[in-house]
C-alpha cells in the first residue's frame, strides 16, 4: 500500500474537500481512511427558510416559555453531513466505520442521539427546513445512541450503512443527527463543529478496511498414479489484514483432513479449506486435484460455503432487497398486483482448478423445482465484482454473452437442465480473477404470460438437491505419460546422442532417494562445458520427468549442436543425458 504524502499547500484544500489519511497497521494490512465532509448544514423549524451552511451544526430542541398572553413555542433542529467514499474499493471489508463528531459545548437535557441515513440529495447551501431530504426510516438505517457522559466527542457505530453504501446497495446522501424526541418541551441536544472548523474537531467519518482474502501462488501436485495417495496442495495467502491465519481442510465428503496451511496426501477429487483471520477474514476455496497419467472423473457437489449465490427481485419496493443465499436458483417474468417483475440469479463458485489441468468435460446439473410457460433462459458471463449479503436487484452486476450457454424450454415443471460448463472454465481455469460466477436469466422478458425456470441453488437444505458439476480432467500433455516421447539419462556418459525431434527434451528419470522435500538441480552445457540453462524441481519416489523446451525460460538450444543434460539429487547422485536438436 503506497502511503499518500499530505502537502502543506495541500491543507486549505480540506475545507471544501475531501481528505483521505491511509495507515498500515502493525504487520497487518488494515488501511484505516479518514474521511472528512464534502458538505455540511443544518436545520431548524423555527426558520424554516433559512439556510446555516456555513454555521456550526446543532441539532436538539429549543422551548421558550412565553410571557403574559404569549403561548409556549418549541422548534428542533437537525444537522446533516455528508461524505465521499469513492476511495473506499467496492469490494473492500469494512472492519468498522466510525462517524465522530466534537461538540462544541456539553450537551443540554436528557435525550439520545439518532443518527439516521439521507435517501435523497441536497446541497450545503439550499438546504432548509422546508427544502429537507427524504430521510430513511429503516431500523438499519438509523443509530442510536446515548450520549457521551464525558469530554465533547460523539462517535457513532455506521459500520452497516457505510458497507452499504460502498457496495452500491444503499445510497450514499449522507446522514442526518437528530435527538431522539424532537417534541421535548425543553432545551435538548448540542452543537457539533462543521467542516470550516479546524481539522482535529471538524466531522469525520473513520473507516477500517482491508481487501478479502485470496489464494496466489497455488501450487497442486497431482496423484502420481492409481492409488499412490501423493497429491498435495499449498499456496500463499493475498490480501487480508491478520498476520496468521488457521486452516481447516476437508474432503468432498466434508471429513476433516487437517489443519495445516497446506495438506498432502491426496488422491484425486475436490479438496476445500475453510481459511480464518484473526481481524474476521474468512474463506472457502476449493481445488481440484487429478492423476498423471489418467483421465478422471471428478462430482463436484459443494454446499453453500463453496459457492456465492443471490436472487435479483425486480418488484417494486423489493428491487433493493438483499436475497443472498437463496435457497432457489431462478429466472422469471411474472405479473404481480397488475405489474410485470423480473427474476434473476447469480451464482459463483469458489473453485480454484490447476492449469496443468484439461478440462475435457464439465456439465452442470441443476434439479428442477418449479418451471412454467414458454421459459428459455441462458446463463451469462458475469464480468464485475458483487457480494452475496449486499447485491439487489438494482445493483446487479455487469455481464456480457462472450460465454453464454442457452437453457431450452422446459417440457415439465420439476424438470433438471444439464449446462454444459466447458468454456466458463476454460476461462476461469486461465484466470481466476475473471471468476465472478455466472447470471442466470430468461432469454426474453414479453409481458404476455408468466413464465419461470426455477432450480435449487447450493443453499438449499437437501444434499442431494444442490447444483452439482461434473468433470473430467486429465493433465495437460498426453507425452507424459507415453514412453516415446521421452529419453532416459544414464549414470554414465555414454556416446549414443538422442536427436530430439522439435524444440523441447523431455527427460524422464527414476528417483529412488526420496524425502518429503526433495529436489534434483539440472543443467544444460554445451561440449566446451558453457552452461546454458540450470535449474531445480521438486522429485517424488518413482518416475519424474523433466521439460526443458527451447526458447522458454532462458533456453536456447542450437540446432545441430550437441548438448548435455546433468541431473543430481540431493544425494549426490547424477545421471547424463546427450542431445542433438534435429
Amino acid at each position: 500500500m503506497n502511503m499518500k504524502k499530505i502537502h502543506t499547500s495541500f491543507h486549505q484544500a480540506l475545507f471544501t474537500g475531501l481528505f483521505c489519511l491511509i495507515v498500515l497497521l502493525g504487520q497487518a494490512q488494515m488501511t484505516t481512511t479518514n474521511l472528512y465532509p464534502t458538505q455540511d448544514s443544518y436545520v431548524t423549524s423555527q426558520y424554516p427558510g433559512s439556510n446555516y451552511g456555513n454555521s456550526s451544526l446543532t441539532s436538539g430542541t429549543v422551548y421558550y416559555i412565553g410571557s403574559k398572553g404569549v403561548p409556549p413555542s418549541q422548534y428542533h433542529r437537525r444537522a446533516y453531513v455528508q461524505f465521499n467514499m469513492s476511495s473506499i474499493p467496492s469490494n473492500a471489508v469494512i472492519y468498522s466505520a466510525r462517524l465522530m463528531m466534537t461538540r462544541t459545548t456539553s450537551n443540554s437535557g436528557t435525550f439520545d442521539w439518532k443518527v439516521k441515513r439521507v435517501t435523497s440529495s441536497w446541497t450545503e447551501f439550499g438546504i432548509k427546513q422546508n427544502t429537507q431530504p427524504t430521510i430513511s426510516t429503516a431500523s438499519q438505517d438509523i443509530v442510536t445512541k446515548t450520549p457521551a457522559t464525558s469530554g465533547l466527542s460523539e462517535n457513532f457505530d455506521v459500520k452497516n450503512m457505510v458497507e452499504r453504501m460502498v457496495y452500491g446497495s444503499a445510497s450514499n446522501n449522507g446522514w442526518v443527527i437528530q435527538v431522539s424526541n424532537e417534541s421535548a418541551n425543553s432545551f435538548t441536544g448540542s452543537t457539533f463543529y462543521s467542516r470550516e472548523a479546524s481539522q482535529n474537531v471538524r466531522p469525520k467519518l473513520e473507516v477500517k478496511w482491508f481487501t478479502p482474502i485470496s489464494v496466489s501462488n497455488v501450487n497442486v501436485n497431482h496423484e502420481s498414479g492409481s492409488g499412490q495417495s501423493d497429491g498435495s496442495i499449498s499456496f500463499s495467502i493475498s490480501g487480508g489484514a491478520s498476520s496468521s491465519y488457521s486452516y481447516v481442510w476437508t474432503n468432498s465428503s466434508g471429513q476433516q483432513i487437517s489443519t495445516s496451511s497446506s495438506v498432502s496426501g491426496l488422491t484425486y477429487g475436490w479438496y476445500g479449506v475453510h481459511i480464518t483471520g484473526t481481524y474476521g477474514e474468512e474463506l472457502y476455496q476449493a481445488f481440484l486435484v487429478g492423476q498423471e497419467c489418467a483421465s478422471v472423473d471428478i462430482t463436484f457437489q459443494p454446499d453453500k460455503y463453496y459457492t456465492e449465490d443471490a436472487w435479483l427481485y425486480g418488484r417494486t419496493n423489493f428491487e433493493n432487497t438483499n436475497y443472498g443465499e437463496s435457497s432457489y436458483f431462478r429466472s422469471e417474468n411474472v405479473n404481480s398486483s397488475g405489474g410485470w417483475f423480473p427474476s434473476r440469479s447469480l451464482l459463483k463458485f469458489n473453485l480454484w482448478i490447476d492449469p496443468d489441468l484439461s478440462v475435457d468435460n464439465a456439465e452442470m446439473t441443476l434439479t428442477g423445482w418449479s418451471s412454467y410457460g414458454t421459459n428459455p433462459a441462458r446463463i451469462d458471463y458475469v464480468t464485475s465484482h458483487w457480494n452475496e449479503d449486499f447485491v439487489t436487484h438494482n445493483t446487479q452486476p455487469l455481464s456480457n454473452t462472450s460465454v453464454t450457454e442457452l437453457i431450452p424450454q422446459t417440457t415439465s415443471s420439476n424438470q433438471n437442465a444439464v449446462i454444459d460448463m466447458v468454456d466458463f472454465w476454460n476461462d476461469w481455469q486461465a484466470t481466476p480473477s475473471n471468476n465472478r460466477g455466472v447470471l442466470f436469466q430468461l432469454q426474453s422478458f414479453p409481458n404476455v404470460s408468466n413464465r419461470r425456470q426455477l432450480y435449487y441453488s447450493p443453499s438449499t437444505g437437501t444434499s442431494s438437491r444442490r447444483p452439482k458439476t461434473e468433470f473430467t480432467v486429465r493433465l495437460l500433455g498426453d507425452y507424459a505419460c507415453d514412453e516415446n516421447y521421452f529419453f532416459y539419462p544414464k549414470e554414465e556418459i555414454e556416446e549414443t546422442i538422442a536427436y530430439v525431434p522439435g524444440d523441447e527434451v523431455r527427460v524422464r528419470f527414476q528417483e529412488d532417494y526420496f524425502s518429503a522435500s526433495s529436489t534434483v538441480s539440472y543443467q544444460i552445457t554445451d561440449l566446451s562445458n558453457d552452461v546454458v540453462q540450470s535449474g531445480t524441481l521438486t522429485a517424488v519416489h518413482g518416475l519424474n520427468w523433466l521439460s526443458l523446451q527451447n526458447g522458454v525460460g532462458g533456453i536456447t538450444l542450437t540446432t545441430g549442436k550437441i548438448y548435455l543434460v546433468e541431473i543430481s539429487n540431493a544425494k549426490g547422485q547424477k545421471m547424463y543425458l546427450k542431445v542433438k536438436m534435429a
